[in-house]
């Protein structure tokens, strides 16, 4: 594998396993404003959800590049 995959996997894994140790925490909720309403949700676990749909963004955007120079 290249340097750059395996630091990114090594990232990931500290993301998961910083999440797993923290899980409580993670899943209190609290007030979030959406603009015109506030709603209670954990804030811990939108910010996994954004993160885990901007990977899923950014693997599709890879595949695209990868599939266009082809």
């Amino acid at each position: 594998m290249k340097i750059f995959t395996r630091f990114m996997l090594r990232v990931l894994v500290a993301i998961t396993g910083f999440a797993a140790l923290n899980w409580k925490v993670f899943m209190l909720p609290m007030a979030l404003s959406i603009g015109i309403a506030e709603v209670q949700a954990p804030l811990g676990l939108v910010m996994l959800g954004l993160l885990v749909t901007l990977t899923i963004i950014f693997l599709f955007f890879v595949v695209y590049l990868q599939t266009s120079v082809l």
